[in-house]
This record gives structure tokens, sequence and C-alpha cells, in this order.
């Protein structure tokens, strides 16, 4: 073999190596077709979607999963966010949905709750959403994504457990000893102010011992500061 030829096909196998890799990374493999969205429970994926800035057919690796984690994270229905590449062509986004479990109104603005007291939507209006309202507990002015409200007030601990029969319950104020009341159809509800009696209370309510209504309630939140419920 002549003198460099062993260096010229080393440098030629070296050339042809980084072609195919660099062909293999353009094809269509890399190309981005599918966004799967997991984790969430009440909303639809494309709200996901529409928060990150992407779009189909991006080369896989011509953003930042950090900064897909952050675009979305910003949103505050939604805590913990994790965004994966997966082969051929997609990414996968796991997310932690915040739920509302009450709503609080400032200054004529609706509130939504999570079961941490942070504000998670604000709507002008009543946003038609089988809540109760929470009342007469002192709320910082409504931020979105900040917390209004202490988790450990009893009121929005009810609120985060009446699962099953929220529906039911239009208001959740304090009562004058410390209990919580609960507004229901016929009357009122009152709950222990200690968390462990209120959660028997609520569990109890829940089996139905309560003589809850059936289904078919209407929420009428003209006077916000004093929702009713009229069940027929």
């Amino acid at each position: 073999m002549p003198p460099g030829w062993t260096g010229g096909l080393t440098l030629l196998l070296v050339l042809m190596v980084a072609a195919g890799a660099v062909a293999f990374l353009r094809s269509p493999y890399f190309r981005l077709e599918v966004v799967e969205v997991q984790g969430i429970r009440s909303l639809e994926g494309e709200e996901v979607r529409g928060l990150m800035d992407v779009s189909g057919g991006q080369h896989l690796y011509s953003f930042s999963l950090a900064e897909l984690e952050r675009q979305i994270a910003s949103d505050p229905r939604f805590g913990d966010v994790t965004v994966q590449r997966m082969f051929p062509g997609a990414l996968q986004v796991v997310v932690q949905e915040r739920l509302p479990v009450a709503l609080v109104v400032r200054g004529g603005v609706f509130g939504q709750l999570d079961e941490e007291g942070r504000v998670i939507a604000v709507d002008e209006s009543w946003p038609g959403l089988a809540l109760p309202m929470i009342t007469g507990y002192p709320t910082d002015p409504l931020v979105l994504g900040e917390r209004v409200m202490d988790h450990q007030v009893p009121g929005l601990q009810a609120a985060s457990r009446l699962e099953g029969i929220a529906p039911y319950v239009s208001e959740i104020y304090p009562g004058e000893s410390g209990p919580i009341l609960l507004t229901v159809e016929g009357g009122e509800v009152w709950l222990p102010g200690i968390r462990g009696d209120m959660l028997t209370a609520l569990e109890r309510l829940a089996s139905g011992e309560g003589g809850l209504p059936g289904r078919g309630c209407i929420h009428d939140y003209r006077s916000p500061e004093h929702p009713v419920k009229r069940c027929p």
C-alpha cells in the first residue's frame, strides 16, 4: 500500500461515518410528530400542548426539555411537569394537574383555589363550576399562582375533602365558636372545628347519612357573598 494511504482511508471512513450520522439525525426518526400528554384529569391535552413553544416537524433536539417544562409549569393549573423525548418522533409530557376545590370572591372577581389555597384560575364572572364558595375567612388579594389562603384554614380543609358531595354544597363559612357551616338544600350542616371530628362528619355526609339532596342542584351566585343552591 502506497505511503499515506492508511491515513487517507482513515479520514475517508471518519467522513463517511460523520455523513451517515448527520443523515440519520436529519431523518424523520428525529422529527416531532406526536406530543403525548399524561396526568390530566379535567383538562384537555390540547391545553397543555398550547403552552409549549414547539411545532410538528421540528427536530427533537432543536429545543430544550427544561424550557418546555418551564413553559407548562408557568400555568398555575399544573404542578410537577416532566417532558421526555420518545423515539421515533414523539414527546411525552407528564403533568400533575391541580384541581379546584373551592371558590372565593374579591372585588367581584372569582378565584378558583386548589387544596393548598393557591389561585389556579380567575374569572370575571361565576365560572360555572359546581364548587362551594368559601366566605368569612381572610384572604390575600387574588393573584394567579399565589397562595391566598393558608391550607390549614378549616374551611379550605373541608372543601378539599367534600369529594362526591361537593356539588351539593354551596357555601362554607366559620361559625361563631369555630365549627364550619356547610349550606345545603333545606338548611345548614354544622361540622366540628376539630379536624378529626370534621373528617368523620364529612365521611358520614358522603355516605348519605346526612340526608343530602339528589342530583340536579342549581348554584345561584348572583350574590357572590352569599351563594345559594336550589335542588328540585
